[in-house]
């Protein structure tokens, strides 16, 4: 009798410690999936991540530095353009590899002016400011309407510099009428002395 109490008590035991052993999941659990983490940034910066892996469901973060006379000019992640809070990123959860791509411009843009008569020296912007004060070219018998981008679309001073490296712009001109000739035709022209010995004058009209 006590020999058969002893093997029974000897099977409970066993039963006890497999049924601890999968309970406990001892080098039974599966591992969650790592993905890679890989940056790259164009010439004028740097992006960086906080880890080079990630497990699934951990956060990574994105920093993004820019070099002395260059702007930050986007990030994506695989491919999808994202917005950064104070050059970071974070992504909350990560669920496949990450690759993420920062892209940098020279700040210093180049305007220049085609006018279709006289010629405009360059001038210079900064890319994401406004472009600031146009020159405003003359040609007899045409009124000058403003500027335009290769686009053709208007720029003024208050508008934003979204090209790189340089900006061409376009004068605008439309034909002044002859009935708008007729009416600057100079009339009561008067001879004026601007000293006292009558060596320098003027014609005012």
């Amino acid at each position: 009798m006590k020999k058969k109490i002893a093997i029974a008590a000897a099977a409970i035991m066993l039963a006890m410690q497999a049924l601890c052993f999968t309970a406990c999941g001892t080098n039974d659990a599966p591992a969650l999936p790592v993905y890679k983490v890989t940056t790259s940034a164009t010439a004028g910066g740097t992006l960086v991540a906080d880890k080079t892996s990630a497990a699934e469901g951990e956060s990574v973060t994105f920093t993004v530095t820019e070099e002395p006379d260059y702007v930050f000019t986007g990030l994506t992640i695989n491919g999808g353009a994202v917005e950064t809070s104070d050059n970071t990123f974070t992504v909350p959860g990560v669920l496949c590899d990450l690759a993420a791509a920062a892209t940098f411009v020279p700040a210093d843009v180049t305007v220049t002016f085609s006018t279709g008569g006289p010629e405009i020296a360059d001038g210079k912007a900064v890319y994401g400011r406004p472009i600031g004060t146009l020159p405003s070219p003359v040609i007899a018998g045409k009124r000058f309407l403003g500027w335009q981008d290769a686009d053709g679309n208007p720029v003024n001073a208050l508008t934003t510099v979204t090209a790189s490296g340089t900006l061409a712009l376009t004068a605008v001109w439309t034909d002044v009428t002859d009935a708008e000739k007729a009416a600057l035709t100079p009339f009561s022209a008067t001879t004026v002395y601007h000293d006292a010995a009558a060596t320098k004058y003027g014609v005012v009209f």
